[in-house]
């Protein structure tokens, strides 16, 4: 009887992690949805990081909110035909934002405009699912101190918060920058509603930075 006991637990105990896993999901990039579902309504979680290279800066921007808000913001953005499923409204609004966003953004170098153009738009994130939008602008052709800024005054019907980046690389090097080194170590910062206006603040980035004069020059 002892040794037909100890044969179905140690039966049990080989197939417990077959009976007790839960079946993946078949949106593996949503499999913890129900974690950012826990973000306010009419709220915007943001990072916005900017690396310099050589030949070619890049704009990593990072959203998060909830399926309401998303269907708000998709709304202003003027789509009218949203879908019912949670991983089709993020790939439609993924899409979307690297629609809109390079346009969005105001980037200037030494107080003149420059151009992003859209490098991709996905699905992402570790801790929670995020929209990433990643853009792109040309830095070949500087050299000596440069001035570089962005402004971005997307989601500013929403409350929100976000964290800022600028690391340059290469044969550029950070003078200053407002913002921290990576994501990581970037300080939290609401982003509240102004109730005179009904929006809120724009985010603004901005960084000094030495080119090499010898590789940009050639």
């Amino acid at each position: 009887m002892n040794a037909c006991r100890m044969a179905f637990a140690g039966f049990f105990c080989l197939m417990s992690p077959f009976l007790w896993t839960r079946p993946a999901s078949p949106h593996p990039e949503l499999r913890t949805v129900h974690i950012l579902d826990e973000l306010p309504d009419n709220f915007v979680e943001r990072g916005i990081a900017v690396v310099v290279r050589d030949e070619i800066a890049t704009v990593e921007y990072r959203i998060g909110m909830n399926s309401l808000t998303m269907r708000r913001q998709l709304a202003d953005w003027g789509v009218d035909s949203l879908p019912e499923s949670d991983a089709e409204l993020w790939r439609l609004f993924s899409e979307t934002a690297g629609v809109r966003l390079p346009d969005q953004l105001a980037l200037t170098i030494d107080r003149s405009a420059a151009g992003l153009s859209l490098r991709e738009a996905r699905i992402g994130g570790m801790h929670h699912v995020s929209a990433v939008v990643l853009m792109e602008f040309p830095v070949g052709h500087l050299n000596g101190i440069r001035n570089i800024s962005l402004r971005d005054d997307s989601f500013q019907q929403f409350d929100g918060a976000v964290r800022k980046a600028f690391h340059a690389m290469g044969s550029a090097m950070t003078r200053r920058s407002s913002a921290a080194p990576a994501l990581v170590r970037a300080e939290r910062i609401e982003l509240p509603l102004i109730a005179e206006v009904g929006q809120q603040t724009a985010v603004e980035l901005d960084a000094v930075v030495l080119f090499a004069t010898g590789k940009n020059n050639a």
